[in-house]
């Protein structure tokens, strides 16, 4: 078992979108990595490493692909000035729900928002105390599913009389973000857009069995090249963007690789497998909001970072990862989504919810996306590895499912 020798804390992100399920921005959350998380937190440190992490270590393009960085700012912080250290176009300044709106915590804020500063107050309860808060805040965070219908009625008030947004935090199913939307609010905050929606089989797209053809053809324990190629090449999208990818400069190929054959010769069908994956899947997801391609896209990588340390074949688990949330692509229940696919017994098990390695992979991936640092413990000691090291093979995988939204997207 290899372990990781890595340092430092780690960012994590939770999409936000808009009622479009287009993406408006991440919350930024800390993880330090060490068991004795729970009671050493630090709250101005976390912020600080955050940032520095962020914007300095990984870069902000990375972190939130240029959108909106929501960040918790304690007390302490806020008087300082900190959130100025940090460009305004990028950083949500989130007020805790544990500050007191003391005159000077009033003034700081004012300040910020001269400066340009988007604020939010996070986990908001009303009460009349908050009044002057309520009139600087650009959005209120709303834990959606606790709200009572007299809160969610006094906070559209609130949103209406002071044009303040109305974010929806820890919608977690289909239903919750209907009624949201249904009820007015404009940001959501959540994995809904995992959860499958089940429409009419004649409903989804035909292209779709076409490249499960090629999916299954080259998942064949001796896949033929020259078929392969040739449904591939049948599909002038597919063809086009397994090129550009080939010819992208990490593959640093001495000259330019012009036919869909050589590309497959030269990248090796392991590689093949991976991007005619990616692409095929890519063209499923019309419908689908780019953060759940962005899910399955992280697990798989992460699945993948993870094999050598957990002795599994890499390929077992970025198709593991990769196809983790395919009911949702292709609104379909999973037990029929995978139907036929040539997956292993263990993969299969795993994406039906059944227990063994595979499923306590998902849900190590699973407790990182959410930050439920107390089950991202349990399932790192249950598979043996170290908590930095699922860290960081995260942390790359989000960084590499960016690069390959990107190369298939144009």
């Amino acid at each position: 078992m290899h372990q990781g020798d890595f340092h430092g804390g780690f960012v994590a992100r939770q999409p936000i979108l808009d009622k479009n399920e287009n993406l408006y921005g991440y919350e930024l959350l800390y993880r330090n990595g060490q068991v004795d998380f729970y009671n050493h937190f630090d709250g101005d440190n976390a912020t600080i490493d955050v940032l520095v992490n962020s914007f300095i270590t990984i870069g902000v393009d990375k972190v939130s692909e240029q959108k909106k960085c929501f960040i918790n700012f304690t007390e302490s912080l806020l008087l300082n000035g900190f959130p100025t250290y940090f460009p305004a176009e990028y950083v949500v300044v989130e007020i805790l729900e544990d500050i007191e709106p003391t005159e000077e915590i009033i003034r700081s804020i004012k300040e910020l928002k001269k400066l340009g500063y988007i604020i939010a107050l996070d986990d908001f309860i009303y009460e009349d105390k908050y009044f002057e808060l309520v009139k600087l805040a650009d959005i209120i965070k709303v834990e959606f599913p606790k709200a009572t219908f007299e809160q969610h009625k006094k906070f559209l008030l609130l949103s209406k009389e002071y044009e303040i947004k109305l974010l929806a935090e820890k919608v977690e199913t289909r239903q919750e973000f209907d009624l949201a939307v249904k009820l007015g609010y404009h940001l959501f905050q959540g994995y809904f857009f995992s959860k499958p929606v089940l429409i009419k089989a004649d409903d989804v797209p035909v292209y779709s069995h076409f490249h499960f053809d090629i999916i299954q053809e080259i998942n064949k324990p001796d896949p033929d090249i020259g078929i392969v190629t040739s449904l591939v090449e049948r599909d002038v999208a597919l063809s086009y963007k397994l090129l550009k990818v080939i010819n992208t400069a990490s593959y640093e190929m001495k000259r330019k690789v012009t036919s869909i054959k050589q590309a497959i010769v030269l990248l090796g069908l392991t590689e093949v497998r991976k991007w005619v994956t990616v692409i095929s899947l890519s063209g499923l997801t019309k419908d689908i909001p780019d953060q759940a391609i962005h899910l399955s896209l992280t697990r798989a990588k992460m699945g993948e970072n993870l094999s050598d340390y957990l002795g599994i074949d890499s390929s077992e688990l970025f198709m593991l990862g990769m196809f983790s949330i395919i009911d949702v692509l292709l609104h379909r229940p999973m037990e029929i989504a995978i139907e036929g696919l040539p997956f292993s017994l263990e993969v299969k098990e795993a994406l039906l919810g059944e227990e063994n390695v595979y499923t306590d992979i998902l849900s190590l991936m699973k407790s990182l996306e959410t930050c439920n640092w107390e089950q991202f413990t349990i399932y790192s000691e249950k598979l043996n590895i170290n908590e930095e090291t699922s860290l960081h093979c995260y942390s790359k995988a989000m960084e590499r499912s960016n690069y390959i939204v990107e190369v298939t997207a144009s």
